[in-house]
């Protein structure tokens, strides 16, 4: 359908967001389907923009759930889901105001 407002641009080579940063609005959603292919570790990413300064949606520390992390909110704060090897999950992560809820296939 063509691009929906500002362009992003990936370093091929690091796979990492160059240009230009997201900055976090006051009430956004980011959805992202996923099929692990192998257990996960601390923190792996689905999609981040950073989370110290942004938003993070990916796997905890212990790599048993999944995570969403809004302005270096607390790291383990909103957690929830447990990710299947082979098994689609849909993960959205809402922010609202300062209120981040995470849901695991339409769980909350």
């Amino acid at each position: 359908m063509g691009a929906r407002g500002p362009q992003l641009s990936f370093n091929g080579t690091t796979q990492y967001l160059t240009t230009p940063s997201i900055e976090v609005g006051t009430a956004f959603t980011v959805i992202v389907g996923q099929t692990p292919r192998a257990t996960n570790a601390g923190y792996d990413r689905l999609v981040e923009t950073d989370f110290a300064s942004a938003w993070f949606l990916g796997g905890n520390f212990s790599g048993a759930n999944y995570c969403w992390i809004v302005n270096n909110a607390s790291l383990e704060g909103c957690i929830g889901g447990t990710p299947t090897v082979g098994t689609r999950d849909l993960v959205v992560g809402t922010f609202a105001g300062s209120t981040r809820t995470l849901y695991v296939n339409g769980n909350q």
